[in-house]
Formats: C-alpha cells, structure tokens, sequence
C-alpha cells in the first residue's frame, strides 16, 4: 500500500528524483497555460466562421483543433501521474518509456503548427473573416514547439540518469538472479503498458462516443459494442493486473482477449474517421492499437513466466504484507533451526 509518507520519501531520496518530480510539474504547468492560450484562440476563431455556410469545414475543423489542445492538456496531467508513479514505484521501464512519448508529444506539437498554417491559408483564400486569433494560435504553438523540445531533451538526459539509480534499487530488491531479473522486467512493462492505456485506449474511447456516436444521435450495432467495449475498458486494466499477480492463466487469457476486441474496435474506427484527414485524432488511435497489441504481447509472456518465481515480487496491498510477513517468518525459522544445529553439534 503506497502511503503519503512512501511517496514524500521515494520522491525526495535523491537530487535526482526530485530534480525528475520537478521537471515533469514544470513542464506540465508550462505545457497546460500554452495548450489553454492555443484552445481559447482556436474557439474564437470558430466562433467567427460559424455564422458564414461557405466556412463550414473550416469551423468543424477548429472546433476539433480545441478538443486536440484540450487531449493535449490531458497528456500533461497524466504525464505528471506517471512520472510521480514511476519515481514511487521506482520502475526503470517507465521512466524510459515516458522520455520516448515526451518526444512522441513534441513532434504532435511540431504537427500542429503544420496544421494550423493549412487553416490560415484556406482562410486567408477566402477573406471573410479575421484570421488574428488564427494567427495568435501560431505564435504560441510555435513557442510550444520549442518549449516541448527543449523538455524532451531535457527527460532524456535526465531519465537515462535516473533509470541508473532505479537499476541499483531493483537489483537490492530482487537480487542477482537473471532469470527473475528479466521476468520483473517483462512484468514492469506489462503494468506499463497498461497505464499508457488509460490514456491512448480508454481516453480515446470516450472522445469517439462523445465526438462521433452521441454527437450523431444514431447507434448502430458498431456504436452498441463500442460503447459495450468502453464501459469495460478500465474494470478490465484492473483484471489484467490482478491476473499477473495472482499467476491466473483464465484471468489473463480473458485480458488478452479484450485486447483484441479493442483492436478490432479501433481498427473499425480508424477506418471510418481515415477521410477525415484528421492528422493527430489517427496518430491517437494508431497509438491505441499499437499499444493494445504490445499490452497483449507483454501479457502473454507474463503468462508464460506464471509459478517461475516472480510471484512474491509482484503483489501489492494486503497480500505483498503478507507476502513480506511470510518471507521474514521463513527467515526466524530457518535462523531458530540454525542455531538448534549449532547447540546440537556442540553436544
């Protein structure tokens, strides 16, 4: 059980980590007032389209654009969690891979940019209206770019550091044995991936329902498992982690199975929303299918390792107390009989 006491002490046991924990608020606070500035603007700019039918595109466009600064705000805050997590849970893996979607996340604001020069162009083809909010928008997504940037190479060079101390803290934790070594790491990475889908999976998700099935008002037999496959997506990240650490072969079949359903899903998805040129929504859901497939791949190979030895490593809650309690009255016991061979042999 992570208590605030585990937390304040794990995020401040070095420079390092509490160098990490800050830059990650830095960024996020930096990140979320450009991304709100860039949604304001966008949201007047549609506002001024949307009395004029011949703009009509262009204000479905702008109105999207909003909701991408408003997933982008998102990320900031979810990125905030699991850069906390990782200090907490002290999990190299997910140090590594948040440094990798810091990058993903600058070159999405590098697309921006290229997007809205697109809808200045168009708009400044058809000259109805003003375009300065359009143009304020650029400004600051440029400033964004850059900022973006400059973190990203920052995370890098911080998370390689902080991967190393993480390292050494796994090794006291596990010992040297190799072979558990990498199923602890196998098992990380699972538990990783299932984080990220929180956001590139079920996030996702529920945009689709709200943007394209409710906005629609119809609800074909697509939209019904859609929103069936949605309902459940959170309640079955939970069984994914409950069938690693209770070592379930029906839990984690069960698991993958979903997984696959979700593919399928947002492969459906993809295909119906492809036309709409939509650039940063289809890198969104390639995203929730890569990651969908790599939990799955992840999952099976922690399948694979179930009764090799990770298990004790791998609770959490009321049963890693126990677990913990079981090791150390193990440990007495084997002292107690120790010490009765000694008086033994002495005899």
């Amino acid at each position: 059980m992570v208590n605030t006491e585990k937390v304040l002490q794990r995020i401040g046991q070095s420079k390092l980590t509490i160098g990490y924990v800050s830059l990650a608020i830095v960024q996020g606070v930096i990140i979320i007032v450009l991304e709100t500035i860039i949604a304001v603007q966008n949201s007047t700019q549609a506002k001024a389209t949307f009395p004029y039918s011949s703009l009509a595109s262009a204000f479905e466009r702008l109105t999207r654009i909003k909701y991408e600064n408003v997933a982008f705000i998102g990320f900031q805050i979810w990125a905030i969690c699991m850069v906390l997590d990782a200090t907490v849970q002290q999990n190299a893996a997910e140090v590594c891979v948040l440094a990798i979607l810091y990058v993903a996340c600058a070159i999405l604001g590098g697309l921006q940019i290229l997007d809205n020069q697109r809808w200045l162009e168009i708009l400044n083809s058809k000259p109805i209206v003003s375009t300065s909010p359009l143009q304020i928008a650029l400004t600051v997504e440029i400033v964004l770019a850059v900022c973006l940037g400059l973190f990203a190479i920052s995370f890098g060079l911080m998370s390689y550091k902080v991967t190393s101390e993480f390292g050494w803290m796994i090794y006291k934790k596990i010992g040297a044995d190799q072979a558990v070594k990498h199923m602890y790491t196998i098992f990380q990475y699972f538990v990783l991936c299932m984080k990220i889908d929180i956001f590139v999976e079920f996030l996702v998700s529920v945009f689709y329902l709200i943007q394209f099935v409710i906005k629609s008002g119809e609800m074909d037999w697509h939209s019904w498992i859609f929103l069936f496959v949605t309902l459940f997506m959170l309640p079955m990240l939970w069984l994914g982690r409950t069938a690693v650490a209770r070592e379930s072969l029906s839990l984690m079949i069960l698991f993958i199975v979903f997984q696959a359903i979700v593919v399928f899903e947002f492969a459906l998805v993809l295909s119906q929303t492809l036309s709409d040129s939509w650039y940063i929504w289809t890198c969104f859901v390639i995203l929730g299918i890569l990651f969908a497939v790599v939990t799955s791949i992840f999952g099976a190979i922690c399948m694979h390792n179930f009764d090799r030895g990770l298990h004790p490593y791998v609770q959490r809650g009321s049963s890693k107390r126990d677990q913990r309690q079981s090791s150390q009255d193990q440990f007495q016991m084997n002292k107690q009989n120790s010490t009765m061979s000694w008086h033994i042999d002495d005899e």
